[in-house]
């Protein structure tokens, strides 16, 4: 009769144990996320301080981050994160800063990925920082040209989501200071973030290096001549940028056209070339040719070199029958060529490289 009442008793403690330390399923377990040194814990982010864990504690952490990250200065040191929930004995939670001299994994490589996992969450969320994994398996498993295209494609939809919150980078902190972002680039392969505007946004800018890596692994040469293309489009550092190789930036946000210069006409002889060589990057080289046109096109266009020079590339442009132009396309640079012819009357610029219009 004792010993079955002891096992009933060791049975009582094995499962009150196991419901104090289950984590619910808000929760999950961090591969071997351990403390180095005592790490506090707050009720709240920069809140009031519940308890400390002891060294070699193994933390329970939630799926739960705070959607900005945080300076704290440490011992002279001043680090930039999110703050991280976690889950504590009797179902309670707290809240902790991650300072990798407080925080150890199996290595630093593991904690620098899991780290870098906890600010994109913090930055995008869960549901994008899935997106982002997805994308960077696909550009890790390229192995065709279709791969290619496809996942070439996919980035290029996925950067324009992801940049919307890195404009105006510090509102993402809660001092809205300037937060080191370009992590980044280990984290969203084929993109390197860069600041802009003045330094106050980021924005991922296509790395053309890395795909140009990408595409010699593949068996055709579509995707070759399609990524040898850019470079000519965006030829300083292998990088895209604001400013591609037909225009000339003055001053922030401030760029002129470079039509005159022969390069409008040799970046459309190359598409044309691509075109007819029945490339499947028919999109990407649409974005690039209407950026092209508009640059000629468009109203509040100034251009760099002198009207005489402009005009005669105009003509060449127009001379020369583009498949891929559009009935659009022709149409307005047919209307701009009219109006060089009258730049007073259109308001149109000339030789601004001289500061003499003409």
């Amino acid at each position: 009769m004792r010993l079955y009442l002891f096992l009933l008793l060791m049975l009582w403690l094995v499962a009150c144990n196991a419901d104090q330390e289950r984590p619910n399923d808000a929760r999950q377990l961090a591969a071997g996320l351990q403390s180095k040194l005592p790490v506090s814990v707050f009720d709240q982010p920069e809140g009031k301080l519940i308890k400390l864990l002891s060294p070699g504690t193994t933390i329970q952490e939630t799926t739960q981050t705070t959607s900005y990250f945080s300076f704290l200065t440490i011992e002279g040191q001043t680090y930039c994160e999110p703050w991280l929930k976690i889950a504590l004995p009797q179902q309670q939670e707290g809240w902790i800063f991650p300072n990798p001299n407080e925080l150890a994994m199996r290595d630093s490589a593991a904690y620098i990925h899991w780290i870098h996992q906890k600010r994109m969450q913090a930055i995008w969320g869960e549901r994008l920082v899935s997106s982002i994994h997805a994308y960077g398996k696909a550009f890790e498993a390229i192995q065709t040209a279709e791969d290619f295209v496809t996942t070439y494609q996919k980035g290029y939809a996925l950067r324009d989501t992801l940049i919307v919150a890195l404009s105006d980078a510090s509102t993402l902190t809660a001092q809205r200071k300037l937060p080191d972002l370009f992590w980044l680039k280990a984290c969203i392969p084929g993109f390197t973030p860069q600041l802009i505007h003045q330094e106050k946004d980021y924005y991922l800018f296509q790395d053309y290096k890395q795909w140009a890596a990408q595409a010699q692994r593949t068996k055709g040469k579509a995707d070759d001549a399609f990524v040898d293309f850019l470079f000519q489009v965006f030829p300083v550092d292998s990088l895209e940028y604001t400013v591609p190789a037909w225009k000339i930036e003055y001053a922030e946000k401030q760029h002129y056209s470079l039509l005159g210069r022969g390069i409008h006409q040799q970046l459309l002889d190359r598409m044309q070339g691509l075109i007819d060589a029945e490339t499947p990057f028919v999109e990407s080289l649409n974005r690039i040719k209407r950026g092209l046109v508009e640059d000629i096109t468009q109203a509040d266009i100034a251009f760099w070199e002198p009207s005489a020079m402009a005009i005669q590339e105009l003509d060449a442009i127009l001379a020369t029958a583009y498949t891929f132009l559009s009935q659009e396309d022709w149409i307005g640079l047919k209307s701009r060529r009219q109006q060089l012819e009258q730049p007073q009357q259109w308001g149109i610029r000339f030789h601004l490289k001289s500061g003499n219009y003409n």
